[in-house]
């Protein structure tokens, strides 16, 4: 069920995540996973989202220099060198029973070793790409987050949920064919995709 403050009930998340992820021409590719835990299934849903991947490359200056007098201001001995790097996007979208909205979740690794990055990493990454997104502690739009589905093996940052009702129950305002759960699915990822530099695919 939508509510007309702009939430939705869990039963909704699943029946919206489900039929755009099993529409091969949907705005985004992915699988619905099944929440074995009880527990979790009880406190959020009974499963969520994994969507595909994502591969990117950074391009990093590593200043070296000779010498560790930082008081030289001389830098004739330094070597600027760059260095191409790899890693992998994971994105997930559950729910949140706390604000009773769809949340969306990304996690870094490392494409050589699949080491985790940290949280800090991750968001220095996305505001080089998109240095629009605030993520300082009095507004946070990214911010760290616990994914009650996969606690282990990586930290994970989310668009924080806070927002969502409101912006959604303008987006149902405006559009009355948002009410249906993919609809509203479709809607919110359309919002906050381009947050963690989602690509979906009718952009």
């Amino acid at each position: 069920m939508i509510r007309e403050d702009g939430t939705l009930s869990a039963e909704a998340f699943e029946v919206g995540v489900r039929e755009i992820l099993n529409d091969r021409s949907g705005c985004v590719r992915g699988r619905w996973v099944e929440e074995t835990t009880s527990m979790v299934r009880a406190t959020t849903a009974n499963g969520y989202g994994v969507l595909e991947s994502d591969f990117r490359e950074e391009t990093l200056e590593i200043v070296e220099r000779e010498g560790d007098d930082v008081f030289d201001d001389d830098h004739d001995d330094a070597v600027v060198r760059t260095a191409t790097r790899g890693h992998v996007r994971e994105y997930r979208v559950v729910y949140s029973a706390t604000f009773c909205v769809p949340v969306l979740c990304v996690r870094a690794r490392d494409a050589t070793t699949r080491a985790a990055w940290t949280v800090s990493r991750l968001l220095t990454s996305l505001r080089r790409e998109n240095p629009c997104v605030r993520t300082n502690d009095d507004d946070p739009v990214l911010t760290p987050y616990s994914n009650p589905h996969e606690r282990e093996n990586g930290d994970w940052a989310c668009v924080h949920p806070c927002a969502t009702a409101g912006a959604m129950r303008l987006l149902l305002a405006a559009d009355a064919a948002a009410t249906s759960p993919r609809r509203y699915l479709e809607a919110w990822l359309r919002c906050v995709a381009r947050e963690v530099s989602l690509a979906l695919d009718d952009d």
